[in-house]
Parts: structure tokens; sequence; C-alpha cells
């Protein structure tokens, strides 16, 4: 009986050992299993670009792209925005180069809006004339069906030529913005969105209030698309 004892005590360990061990592992296989590792993403490569040296200046440029100098002085002095009309005239708000106080502009309206035509097909501008004149500072220029839209802050004018001389004889205060406080920071635009509505833009957190136009609901009758301008049902219905 002595000499069990010591088989005794060493089959109770090993029982022991085996107890622990298969708890242990009944721990481990309630754990989740490992996620695998996201493959590596390759790396996103950046378009080639070149440097094109213009006018004192280098541009850098998707490879692919060109830029040139079509107009400079003394064709346009200050040129600030521009739109192509119908007949490849381009129509450029320029600058008189004033810093004035904006108020004082608004009195003096000292910019124009000058239009360049290419006479001789060549690709560059090569002549010039004075589309408008007397305007506030213009921040935009958009050529929509036969006008000039201009944002002069605090408004946007409808320029129109009605006797195709080469200069505005029709001006219409188009958007009235109410509110002045500077030139750069103010009004820009406007811009012709894909869906036909006219967008722009106000700056200088000046408050303004409007009376929000009343139309009649889509698909009513006597309702007009303000998209299309015809009657009928319109999927959108947005005032400007």
């Amino acid at each position: 009986m002595r000499r069990a004892c010591p088989w005794i005590v060493l089959v109770a360990l090993i029982s022991v050992i085996v107890s622990v061990g298969s708890t242990n592992r009944n721990l481990q296989s309630d754990d989740p299993p490992a996620k695998n590792a996201a493959p590596p993403t390759a790396a996103k490569t950046e378009p080639k670009r070149i440097e094109v040296p213009l006018n004192g200046h280098v541009f850098s440029l998707p490879e692919g792209f060109t830029i040139e100098l079509v107009a400079g002085p003394p064709l346009v002095d200050r040129p600030i925005t521009a739109s192509f009309d119908e007949e490849g005239r381009l129509c450029v708000s320029d600058s008189s180069g004033t810093n004035d106080p904006s108020a004082k502009q608004l009195i003096d309206k000292p910019h124009r809006v000058v239009r360049l035509e290419d006479t001789d097909g060549d690709g560059k501008f090569d002549k010039s004339s004075v589309f408008a004149d007397k305007l506030m500072f213009p921040e935009g220029t958009l050529w929509h069906d036969g006008s000039l839209y201009v944002a002069t802050p605090p408004s946007i004018w409808k320029l129109t030529d009605t006797d195709n001389d080469g200069v505005v004889d029709k001006r219409e205060e188009w958007f009235k913005g109410n509110t002045l406080t500077g030139c750069a920071n103010d009004l820009h635009g406007p811009y012709l969105g894909p869906d036909g509505y006219l967008y722009w833009t106000k700056g200088a957190f000046a408050e303004q209030t409007y009376d929000r136009p009343v139309r009649p609901n889509a698909g009513e009758p006597g309702s007009v698309s303000p998209r299309t301008g015809s009657t009928g049902t319109d999927a959108t219905v947005r005032g400007l």
C-alpha cells in the first residue's frame, strides 16, 4: 500500500493537468475567430503634371492639358471673369484698377465689360470694344439666351444689345441684392446649372430678407414649369 501512494498522486496530478488544459481549450474556443487582414490597397497614382512657362509665370497642368494667352493689354487691361456668346465672342469684365471704397464705386461705376473678337480666325482675339461701361465692380459674367448677366454688387444686371451694334442698350436689374458691405467678398456669379437654373453666391454676411414668390404647385391648372417655361408637370419646383 505504501508503494501505491506515489502512483495515486501522479495519476491525480495528470488528471488535474488534463482538466486545466481542457478548460483552457474551451475558453479559447469562445473567442471570435481572427479576422483576415485586409489586403494592402494599391497606392493612388497622381496624374502626371507638366510645367508651362507663360507670360512671366509658370503654370502646373495635368498632362494632356494646354494653356495659352489669347488676349492681353491693350485689348483688355484687368480681366476678372469672362463668358462666350453664341458667336464665339468673349465678354470680359474689366476692372478699372481703383481701390476706392465700395460706396464710392457704387456712385462712380468706373468698371466695364469689353467684347473680344477673333476677326482673322487664328485663335487669338485681335479686336476689342466696350460692350458695357459705367458698372460697379463686376464679379461674374454669364452669357445666356442672348443677354449678359453680370454680378455688380449689390445686384445682378441683365445686359442686352437689342440692335446688335456691339453696345448694350438695355439694362435690367435682374436681381436686387439689397446690401453692400464690400466688393471682392460680396456677390459672385451667376452660374448656369445643369438643371437650367441660375445660381449665384452672396458673401459678406449681411442680413437679407426676401419675400418668396408664390407659384402654383406643379401640375395644377395654370402652372408653368420654371425650368422650361411651359405648362404641365415639373418634378421639381424651386424659387430663385
